[in-house]
C-alpha cells in the first residue's frame, strides 16, 4: 500500500501539469449550444409564469376589498407592486413603482403647456398600459404590467422583470430581478426578431426577448477555468520544488510564477468592473496597483516566491558556507536587501490602500470591517 502511495506521489507534479494544460485548453472551448439556450429560454418562462400567477391570485384578493377598506397584502413580494384606483382616484397600494405620477389618465392640455420641458412622450405612465400583460418600462426598471377591472375599480398590478438605470454605481446597479434566476450569459430585451428568442406571458401575450450576452473580451465565459489553470501550474511548481529543493529549482519556480503572475495580471485586465473585486469603484491606484485584484495578485507572487525561499533555505546555507569571499559577499548582501525590500513593499502598498480606496483598515471599526479588510 505504501510502495503504491509512494509510486504516486512521484508522478503529482506530471499530473497537476496535465491538469493544469487540459484547463487552459477547455478554457477556449465554447459548450453553449440551442439546446441549452431553449432549455433556459423555457426555464424563465415557467418562472415568469408562476410569479404572475402569484401576483394575479394577490390582484384578485385585492380588488375584492371594499373601496372604503386601504389594501393591506403584507405577503406580496418586493418584486411586485399593485396599485387600486377608485375611478380615476388612487386608494392604495401595496409596494411602489420607481414612478413620479400614478395617475392613470393622461393629463389635461393645460397640465401639457406648463411642462413643456418634459422629455418623455407623457407624463403619466400608468395610463398608458392596456387591459392585457405587457412588458413596459416604468421610471427606472421594467415590469410586466396587467390591469384588473371590477365596475369603477382599476386595479394595476406589475411584476419587476430588470432595473436599468442611467449610469450604474456600487448603489444602483442596473440588474435583472435575482427571482427570476436568469443566467448571467443571457440578458432581456424589447421584442426584436433578429436572434432571439421571444418569450410569451401566462395569458399568451408577447412580452420581451432574450438574447445571449457577447463575451466583452474573447474567451471571457472560460475565465473561471483559467483561473483554476493557474493556480495547479503554481501547484506544479511547488510540487516539483518540495520533491527537489535545489538552488536551481527554486529559480525554475521563480521564474514560473513571474511569468504567471503577468498572466494573471492580463486576466485582471480583461475581467472588467462588474465583479467587485476588480472594480476601481473598490480601489484603483496605477502601475503594479490597477485594481484590488492586481494587489492581491502581487501579495501572493511576494509570499510565494518568500516560501519557495523558505524551501530551500538549506541548500542556500550550504551554497553560502562553501563560497568564496566575493560570492558570500553578494550573497549576504542580498539576503539583506530582501527583508528590507519587503518592508518597503508593504509599505508602498498600504499607503496606496489608504489613498486610493474606500477599504475601511480601522480594525477599531468592527461594523465597517468587510472581507476586503482582511485580504489587505
Amino acid at each position: 500500500m505504501n510502495e503504491n502511495f509512494d509510486k504516486i506521489l512521484k508522478w503529482r507534479t506530471p499530473v497537476l501539469w496535465v491538469v493544469a494544460l487540459f484547463l487552459a485548453a477547455i478554457s477556449f472551448l465554447e459548450f453553449s449550444s440551442s439546446d441549452s439556450m431553449d432549455r433556459e429560454v423555457e426555464k424563465l418562462a415557467g418562472t415568469i409564469h408562476k410569479r404572475q400567477q402569484i401576483l394575479e391570485t394577490f390582484a384578485q384578493k385585492a380588488i375584492e376589498i371594499p373601496d372604503s377598506i386601504f389594501v393591506e397584502l403584507p405577503d406580496l413580494p418586493e418584486d411586485m407592486a399593485i396599485y387600486k384606483f377608485c375611478s380615476d382616484t388612487l386608494q392604495s397600494w401595496v409596494n411602489q413603482l420607481p414612478i413620479a405620477n400614478d395617475d392613470i389618465d393622461f393629463f389635461p392640455f393645460g397640465y401639457t403647456l406648463n411642462h413643456l420641458t418634459s422629455r418623455g412622450v407623457s407624463n403619466t405612465p400608468l395610463a398608458n398600459i392596456a387591459s392585457f400583460e405587457q412588458y413596459l418600462s416604468l421610471g427606472s426598471a421594467w415590469y410586466i404590467v396587467n390591469t384588473y377591472t371590477k365596475g369603477h375599480v382599476t386595479l394595476v398590478a406589475a411584476l419587476l422583470v430588470q432595473t436599468d438605470f442611467p449610469s450604474d454605481n456600487t448603489i444602483l446597479k442596473s440588474e435583472i430581478n435575482p427571482n427570476l434566476s436568469l443566467g448571467k450569459r443571457l440578458s432581456i430585451v424589447p421584442v426584436t426578431q433578429d436572434e432571439s428568442y421571444i418569450l410569451k406571458g401566462k395569458n399568451g401575450g408577447v412580452l420581451f426577448s432574450v438574447l445571449k450576452n457577447l463575451p466583452s473580451n474573447r474567451g471571457e465565459e472560460g475565465s473561471s477555468l483559467r483561473w483554476f489553470s493557474l493556480f495547479f501550474m503554481i501547484a506544479a511548481l511547488f510540487s516539483d520544488l518540495q520533491s527537489r529543493k535545489r538552488i536551481k529549482q527554486f529559480f525554475i519556480a521563480l521564474i514560473g510564477l513571474t511569468i504567471i503572475r503577468f498572466i494573471a495580471l492580463y486576466f485582471a485586465d480583461n475581467v472588467g468592473g462588474n465583479i467587485e473585486l476588480f472594480s476601481p469603484n473598490l480601489y484603483a491606484d496605477f502601475g503594479l496597483f490597477g485594481s484590488m485584484a492586481d494587489l492581491l495578485i502581487n501579495h501572493i507572487y511576494v509570499f510565494l516566491s518568500m516560501l519557495g525561499l523558505f524551501m530551500v533555505r538549506k541548500s542556500f546555507a550550504l551554497t553560502f558556507l562553501k563560497a568564496k569571499p566575493l560570492k558570500k559577499r553578494i550573497m549576504r548582501i542580498v539576503f539583506i536587501l530582501i527583508p528590507l525590500l519587503i518592508i518597503a513593499y508593504i509599505h508602498i502598498s498600504l499607503r496606496s490602500l489608504i489613498l486610493n480606496s474606500n477599504i475601511v483598515l480601522e480594525l477599531y471599526k468592527i461594523d465597517q470591517i468587510t472581507i476586503y479588510t482582511v485580504l489587505s
